[in-house]
């Protein structure tokens, strides 16, 4: 009889050890998600990271983590009116997805450094800077800015609306928000 409880413990200990190490580890996965982005941010920044203009010894240099965005929650009516397409719950999601920062991490298809990781050369690099990206329910529609630094006083930011089609993130009309 001790034999056979002592069995009936060893696969209930088992059983739990199990159980606790599965639900260890969703909470790493959710807080890399949340640090990180998710991997839908990353094909956006790659499409809109492909629009900037570069000469052929320039690298881009992007910055490590996401920017704080300020003007769009005080201007939502400008940006509603000129870009017609625009969902307002997109831009209020842009919004509240912008009240926090976090890190970036490799961005496919696209040649560049981040910040930490540039060492300052005699040329002009492009320098970039991208903020969270703010989805609508259906997450078929996406906006954000970036703002591209070409030089000391050469630069400019847009604010940009995509659309998901075919599988694919399109680049649907951006509007400038601030240029030198």
């Amino acid at each position: 009889m001790n034999l056979r409880i002592f069995k009936l413990f060893l696969t209930l200990l088992f059983f739990v050890l199990i159980q606790t190490s599965c639900d260890s580890v969703e909470p790493n996965d959710s807080n890399r998600s949340r640090d990180y982005g998710t991997g839908t941010d990353y094909l956006i920044y790659s499409a809109v990271l492909k629009t900037i203009q570069t000469q052929d010894d320039e690298i881009i240099v992007i910055s490590d983590s996401t920017q704080y965005e300020s003007f769009i929650s005080t201007n939502i009516e400008y940006f509603l009116n000129n870009l017609p397409d625009t969902e307002e719950e997109t831009l209020n999601n842009y919004i509240s997805q912008n009240q926090t920062k976090i890190q970036l991490k490799g961005i496919e298809n696209i040649n560049f450094l981040f910040q930490s990781e540039y060492i300052s050369s005699v040329k002009n690099d492009v320098h970039v800077t991208l903020p969270r990206i703010g989805y609508n329910e259906n997450n078929t529609q996406a906006i954000l800015t970036m703002g591209v630094l070409y030089a000391p006083l050469a630069g400019s930011g847009s604010l940009i609306l995509l659309e998901f089609e075919n599988g694919v993130w399109i680049i649907k009309n951006s509007i400038m928000t601030c240029i030198s």
